[in-house]
């Protein structure tokens, strides 16, 4: 689980240095499992979230960040 909060720490960061509004569904994501609370929800969410970087207009380095993100929640 600390992987993936660091993961999702990395990718806010870029999106939010980008002005991406998208950091705050990720920030989201990442307070409510830190947190604990709706933390079943909050991993579907972000297994889900693929959509938001086809039509994001994501970089080439925040999509990296998003698929390193990616693996990390699929270690959980």
């Amino acid at each position: 689980m600390k992987e993936l909060i660091y993961k999702l720490e990395n990718l806010i960061f870029l999106l939010k240095k980008n002005n991406k509004k998208s950091f705050m569904f990720f920030k989201e994501q990442m307070d409510s499992i830190s947190s604990g609370t709706n933390l079943p929800e909050s991993l579907e969410r972000l297994r889900k979230s693929n959509s938001i970087v086809q039509y994001g207009d994501f970089s080439f380095e925040e999509e990296k960040l998003y698929n390193e993100m990616y693996d990390a929640l699929e270690k959980v």
